[in-house]
């Protein structure tokens, strides 16, 4: 298909081609195709941007009307935006209650509450045309509903292709939105959170927990989470809000916050409590009135909006109101008062929050964490399939993830991990002798000094102009790629062998880093020099075995150096050992 005007990013672009193939495979009448396809990406990564450029190029080869289906009206503005100036040669208009698209419109954006009425004939024009060219459910995880099969079968379906997308493929229920007993029978491409952080494409999360005494075991589970009026009872005290806010006070005082609470009275109570305290704070929920656009007036939503977004307010509560459809990429905490067991609810409010903002260095989350007995409450572990209990205090989930897979890999027992200090206390005994040298097998494939570390292999470039270090990463992803980050940034795929694929890697490396080869080759000469007088001091006071120092040569020991800095290698009474934290763009 062609290519929108902005360029789309390497994970946009393989979504689109996957929906291509899909659209393809539908018109041409590959058999077993069916037509449908759902992409499944964390929110804040651009699906709407996928969505303009699959409809650009269907509508580039069948001109009868493409349809985007939403539920809310604010998602309806954005999209009919995003797809007008992604598709400037087609008229993309709303139907959408008093609001009725013209006949010419080659783009409908659709509200499914208007469209999807038992008996309404707003698609007629439509469906007498022949039918949708295609059809794009937004929030696709809402696709399972009546509303939305009335509308869909009303617009031609199964006979278009139909495509959604979501951020949260779980239904409240458990299941997945796709399968073959549901709506759409595939997911077509994922991509995955963990992996849009390590990309640079969202903002890293920092969890930390405020411990509750409020009792929630007897709180009966509705539809797969809490019974919403008996939680709101019972979260909704002044000694759980005033531990909330101490908390948050502490890690994130100065953060512009959205807070999840449990009912309009809990959010209402909550935001008094700021103000109280001197934070400017308001509330929003479902049932407010909208107001005017422009409205300043903190009695309606769009007034609290437009004062939030001009610094008026620092702190949001909301209920039921701002886990879709929402971007203010400016929030650097979620303040989670509201205690889930959906997976998928707790993905959405957690997406408020990760966009990238040029002051913002991170999210931070802060679960407010209650007396649960075994309920399975999730949390911000959660978030990467990590144990939902791990204590968190500060810490980067992606790094704990990380961590936690390379303990997994190695076999280590992880059944009595509590925190993840207990995770690094796990993989604390590792072999030196293994990790002080370049492995020969290395040094066969590789002209560089790739150094072993507990899920891959590194390669340590001197400093930056900036003084800041210049690390190479070889590691494996989920699916068992070898990843190469340069600096922080994944730049390309090498293979998916049992060991990388060196030399693409080595290429890469030495078109990056052409002034600093003397410091990483493992041919040149002086790397197989004995280590110079500064560095045996270095590895001695690191508390390195005299027998470790004596197996190195002069690159071995400037790269195990690198890694003791770094924080990859702590050996037992090492006093240069810090925390890794890697670079990121």
């Amino acid at each position: 298909m062609a290519p929108t005007k902005k360029p789309l990013r390497p994970y946009q672009f393989e979504a689109v081609k996957a929906c291509s193939k899909v659209w393809r495979d539908f018109t041409d009448g590959v058999e077993g195709e069916d037509g449908t396809a759902l992409i499944d990406l964390p929110t804040g990564t651009g699906k709407t941007r996928i969505a303009c450029a699959v409809t650009h190029g269907i509508r580039r080869k069948d001109r009868r009307p493409a349809v985007f289906m939403v539920h809310r009206e604010e998602l309806a503005t954005q999209a009919q935006a995003a797809l007008q100036e992604e598709n400037p040669d087609d008229l993309v208009a709303i139907e959408m209650g008093d609001r009725k698209a013209p006949s010419t419109t080659g783009i409908y954006v659709v509200s499914v509450p208007t469209i999807g009425r038992k008996g309404s004939d707003r698609l007629r024009r439509i469906a007498l045309s022949g039918g949708a060219s295609m059809v794009w459910i937004d929030e696709a995880h809402h696709g399972e509903a009546d509303t939305y099969r009335y509308a869909i079968e009303k617009l031609g379906w199964p006979h278009v292709p139909l495509f959604g997308c979501t951020a949260t493929s779980h239904r409240m229920d458990g299941k997945e939105v796709f399968g073959v007993e549901s709506l759409f029978t595939k997911r077509v491409y994922h991509y995955r959170l963990i992996n849009a952080i390590r990309d640079g494409w969202l903002a890293p999360i920092v969890a930390y927990r405020a411990i509750s005494k409020t009792d929630l075991t007897k709180v009966q589970t509705q539809m797969g989470d809490f019974n919403l009026k008996q939680l709101a009872e019972k979260v909704d005290n002044e000694e759980r809000t005033k531990i909330a806010f101490e908390k948050w006070q502490e890690i994130a005082g100065d953060r512009i916050t959205v807070a999840f609470c449990a009912s309009v009275a809990h959010a209402k109570h909550t935001a008094k409590w700021f103000n109280d305290h001197g934070v400017t704070a308001a509330y929003v929920h479902g049932e407010m009135e909208k107001g005017p656009s422009d409205s300043m007036n903190a009695e309606n939503r769009n007034g609290v909006m437009n004062l939030w977004k001009a610094g008026l307010l620092q702190v949001v509560c909301n209920f039921g109101i701002l886990t879709e459809g929402f971007d203010f990429p400016a929030i650097s905490c979620v303040l989670m008062l509201r205690p889930t067991k959906s997976w998928s609810l707790y993905v959405q409010c957690v997406g408020r929050g990760t966009r990238l903002f040029p002051t913002k260095e991170n999210l931070i989350l802060l679960d407010v964490v209650d007396v649960t007995a075994k309920q399975d409450i999730m949390t911000a572990p959660g978030l990467l399939d990590l144990p939902r209990d791990l204590e968190m205090d500060g810490d980067d989930i992606e790094q704990v993830e990380a961590k936690y897979r390379a303990a997994a890999n190695k076999g280590l027992d992880l059944s009595g991990v509590v925190s993840p200090k207990d995770i690094e206390t796990a993989l604390l005994p590792v072999d030196l002798f293994s990790e002080a040298c370049i492995p020969d097998e290395v040094k066969k494939v590789s002209d560089l000094s790739w150094s072993p570390i507990h899920d891959g292999y590194l390669l340590y470039g001197g400093h930056s102009a900036s003084g800041a270090p210049k690390l190479a990463h070889l590691t494996t992803d989920n699916y068992g790629t070898w990843r190469l980050e340069v600096e922080g940034k994944t730049v390309c795929f090498c293979g998916r062998d049992k060991v990388p694929n060196f030399g693409m890697a080595d290429s890469v490396v030495k078109n990056r880093w052409s002034e600093s080869l003397h410091l990483i080759t493992n041919k040149d000469k002086f790397s197989n020099y004995p280590p110079t007088d500064a560095m045996l001091e270095q590895l001695r006071q690191a508390g390195i075995p005299d027998n470790i120092v004596a197996s190195m040569n002069r690159g071995d020991a400037r790269q195990f150096i690198a890694k003791i800095k770094m924080g990859y290698v702590k050996p037992a009474g090492a006093t240069g050992a810090k925390n890794r934290k890697r670079a990121r763009v």
